[in-house]
């Protein structure tokens, strides 16, 4: 080994500017589920050698010339600084003509990982002009090019020659055979002031058949991160529309703000305008998204000659105020009902509502805080129905909700001190208002006795303070005016876990037993039912000492609620777990509606089943039988198979779902669904709902996907038999294909 003379010292410096002269990793858009915008990787602001840094020179032979003025390196040439490596032949430095010559087998190693090869390298002193040629490059992320020859000139452009770039790995078993995609270009350009890496004559290659041709492809180099243009076009045929096109176009305003915009046709609707704005703060973001036309208008479920303009617009924001508040809000409307399911803009990235619900779009406003074990918050909501059978003036909203939670510190026995208090104003434009004054408090002993049973102790007031107007429901004359209650309640509850160990299985019985005393009644018509209409009583709240959701209305009397869990758990890691259970009242009355299963002194028998025989299959089944008869008034059955990284799940429901008080609907369905990985890249995936009750299908659905580390394509064909007002159901046919790098396009 031996110390560089500073002649040698500049051969070095050159040479290792290899790293400087050859293209980095193109551009990322996204593969299907991706980030949508580029994504870049950091590029070193700083030279990749440093000319006044310490080189370590390993060879068989070095000699200076100095009649010639050359300095040669032979045999096994190893120059390193710091993590980067040049290996070659040979390597020499003609001081006369200022040119650093490397040959055989060079190789240059960047601390990013990034290996380069080549078989001649010649390049300048002043770092202008550099040839190089059967360029190699093997990147961090495993992407590859390859290059006839490479030359950089000016110090501003780098022009290879028979280019071929591929992010793709190569084959383990076969490395010579074409990758998944490739691109091909007679010449590309990396021009280092603008940026941009530009290709003549291109042809894209999909597992070594060309697809794709185009005699000019440009798009930005890897160092910048975010930049305005136009991105994949988009397309489509819908049962509704007819074709539609579009292109989106991404203009990056600033470091924290960019918006996408997307003119759309459609041949049936004529154009549409989508955009989406986003923002980020140092202390919050926000985003706002939307789209119009003036397309067909709609009444009453039927298509009319004349136009009109229909749109929605969605809007989010999340803001950190301290360290203890934060605020936010969610925006979202529509101008009609099947405005969004026509365009499909529920499914669509660039539009779709954020705060969507089934048939209901939400809009919130909100503060809330975090203090210890506190928890505060005010929050606003609009509601906006997408069914036919509503009428917007009933629909109700809520300005404000705000609700406080406070947990006292554990005594000395483990009991501690709860309550949660809210205050509700609620109004409509036809129908009841609602202002209340609701808190729930109350002392809650939790523990566990010498003997191993387990018990919970509450002891708790609910009391309400309302201020109503023209509530009607259950009355025969409208009443406005302030009404209010005052409910105490006592629960107790114990279990005694029971465990015996077999040689091949553990057993567990748990029974449970709970003890809830309360005022009957409590539940009076003035009251308005706002908050506690979605119950359906099953085994997850048959101990609940308040089963309610919300608080308008209260599990009111006193009852006894007794069960018993049992499981069975097999050494070789299958098992069996079922629970039954019941409730008694003192008394019937009119708390729980027909059909609910607790409206009689003593309710249905609720439980689950579940087993695992083995590792890859779960059966659940849940039902809910009639007291008297043991009819089954509601089953669920739900069972998977699974592997890896397939599986395949079948479910079945039947119930009577409760309308009103008195009132009950059938509903019995059962669905399939599945995906099954076929091999390390292909899967595939299915999908099959019925209405048994209806006798007909709901919705069918097939994939089949190809993914791996540079590719992905999906195809899916998906049928929808429903028809809605002024939507009809029909065949959706979706091709998209991913490219690591390029982005993806479909439709």
């Amino acid at each position: 080994m031996a110390a560089l003379s500073p002649a040698a010292r500049r051969a070095v410096v050159l040479a290792c500017v290899l790293g400087l002269g050859l293209p980095q990793p193109l551009v990322a858009q996204r593969l299907l589920d991706g980030p949508l915008f580029p994504q870049q990787l950091e590029v070193p602001d700083r030279p990749p050698v440093d000319p006044r840094g310490e080189f370590l020179l390993r060879a068989d032979e070095v000699a200076y010339d100095r009649t010639l003025e050359i300095v040669t390196a032979t045999g096994n040439v190893e120059i390193s600084q710091g993590e980067r490596v040049l290996l070659a032949d040979q390597i020499s430095y003609n001081r006369a003509a200022d040119v650093v010559t490397a040959s055989g087998n060079v190789a240059l190693i960047e601390p990013t990982g990034e290996v380069i090869f080549g078989s001649h390298l010649e390049l300048t002193r002043d770092l202008a002009n550099a040839v190089i040629r059967d360029l190699r490059v093997r990147m961090a992320e495993n992407s590859r090019i390859a290059a006839n020859s490479a030359r950089r000139e000016n110090g501003e452009r780098k022009v290879m020659r028979e280019i071929a770039f591929t992010p793709c790995s190569a084959c383990e078993v076969d490395p010579l055979r074409s990758p998944t995609w490739q691109i091909k270009a007679a010449e590309a350009v990396h021009d280092e002031v603008s940026r941009d890496m530009i290709y003549s004559d291109v042809t894209l290659e999909l597992f070594g058949v060309p697809v794709f041709y185009s005699p000019y492809l440009r798009h930005p180099d890897p160092s910048v991160k975010r930049r305005s243009g136009f991105l994949m076009p988009s397309f489509g045929q819908g049962n509704n529309t007819g074709f539609f096109t579009g292109v989106p176009y991404f203009w990056a305003y600033d470091q924290s703000t960019d918006a996408t915009i997307e003119p759309r046709y459609f041949t049936e609707e004529g154009p549409q305008v989508l955009a989406e704005v986003r923002r980020r703060f140092s202390d919050g973001q926000i985003r706002i998204a939307g789209s119009a036309l003036n397309g067909r208008r709609v009444d009453g479920g039927r298509i009319l000659a004349d136009r009109t303009w229909r749109g929605h617009i969605a809007a989010e924001g999340r803001f950190s105020l301290s360290d203890d508040w934060r605020a936010g809000f969610d925006l979202a409307r529509t101008t009609d009902r099947t405005y969004l399911r026509r365009f499909k803009i529920d499914n669509d990235w660039r539009a779709r509502p954020l705060n969507s619900v089934s048939d209901f779009l939400v809009s919130t406003a909100y503060v809330e805080g975090f203090q210890g074990r506190s928890y505060y918050a005010v929050e606003n909501f609009a509601f906006q129905s997408l069914r036919e059978f509503d009428t917007a003036e009933t629909i109700p909203k809520v300005h404000p909700l705000a609700t406080a939670s406070w947990v006292s510190s554990t005594d000395n026995r483990g009991g501690y001190f709860r309550s949660d208090t809210s205050m509700l104003a609620l109004t409509r434009q036809r129908g009841n208002d609602t202002n209340r004054i609701s808190t729930v408090s109350g002392y809650y002993l939790p523990f566990t006795s010498q003997r191993g049973d387990v018990w919970s102790i509450a002891a708790t007031v609910q009391a309400d303070a309302y201020y109503v107007n023209q509530v009607s429901e259950g009355l025969s004359t409208p009443y406005s005016g302030f009404t209010g209650r005052v409910h105490p309640q006592l629960s107790v509850q114990w279990r005694y876990p029971l465990v015996r160990r077999l040689e091949t299985a553990s057993i567990l019985i748990e029974p449970r037993v709970g003890l809830v005393v309360g005022p009957n009644g409590n539940n009076p018509n003035r009251i308005p039912n706002e908050d506690s209409r979605g119950f359906e009583f099953d085994e997850t709240n048959l101990f609940g000492t308040r089963r309610y959701q919300g608080v308008d209305r209260i599990a009111s009397g006193q009852r006894v609620d007794y069960g018993v869990n049992a499981s069975i758990f097999g050494a070789s890691g299958g098992s069996i777990s079922a629970f039954v259970g019941q409730s008694i009242r003192s008394r019937a009355d009119s708390t729980y509606a027909v059909g609910s299963g607790l409206e009689d002194r003593v309710s249905d028998l609720v439980g689950r089943v579940t087993v695992q025989p083995l590792q890859y299959l779960a059966i659940n089944y849940r039902f809910r039988l009639d007291q008297d008869s043991f009819k089954s008034a509601r089953d669920e059955l739900g069972l998977t198979l699974y592997h890896g990284r397939s599986a395949v799940s079948l479910s079945y429901i039947q119930r009577d779902r409760v309308l009103a008080r008195g009132t009950s609907q059938p509903f019995e369905s059962a669905s399939i669904q599945g995906s099954v990985q076929l091999t390390e890249e292909w899967s595939a995936y299915g999908l099959y709902v019925r209405d048994i009750a209806a006798s007909q299908s709901v919705r069918a659905a097939a994939g089949l996907m190809w993914r791996d580390d540079c590719f992905a394509s999906l195809l899916t064909v998906e049928r929808d038999f429903s028809n809605d007002r002024d939507l009809s159901g029909g065949t959706t046919v979706m091709l998209r294909v991913g490219f690591r790098y390029l982005g993806d396009i479909g439709g």
